[in-house]
């Protein structure tokens, strides 16, 4: 017992530690990679719902990459709209707390959520722009969560 006490506040330290790093590097650099975050359980349920996506996809979907290419480069927006597994992660997941944390905001909104499955063997690259100029909205501390 006293030794997963131990570990247990080991572990609570060291999340502690990563979110004090995570914060000031947001604050400094005004961006932050905090690893670790999304469970397996939440990549399986998200791995599916982007299968689900793909096999019902929205009025925003494409296929992108080259007619030569040999995988799958898919796109789609808001899913979380009209798929019950996207919705569920987007309201209960973890990314709302961390943002939240990063930037030390009392408050989160969602916004949107956005979709691409770029599977190995895909020769397009996929190309670097802002969000900004997207997003309606206004607020001095907008976040997009990324992961894979």
């Amino acid at each position: 017992a006293a030794a997963a006490a131990a570990a247990a506040a080991a572990a609570a330290a060291a999340a502690a530690a990563a979110a004090a790093a995570a914060r000031a590097a947001y604050a400094r650099d005004g961006v932050a990679v905090v690893r670790g975050v999304v469970s397996d359980g939440w990549i399986q349920l998200l791995r599916d719902a982007a299968e689900e996506a793909q096999d019902d996809p929205g009025e925003s979907a494409q296929y992108l990459g080259a007619a030569t290419d040999a995988a799958t480069f898919f796109t789609d927006l808001e899913m979380a709209r009209r798929l019950p597994s996207f919705a569920a992660f987007a309201l209960h997941g973890p990314c709302a707390a961390v943002a939240a944390g990063v930037t030390q905001s009392n408050s989160v909104r969602y916004l949107y959520d956005q979709l691409f499955v770029k599977e190995h063997g895909v020769t397009l690259p996929t190309p670097w722009h802002q969000d900004g100029g997207y997003w309606r909205g206004e607020g001095g501390q907008p976040s997009s969560l990324f992961f894979s």
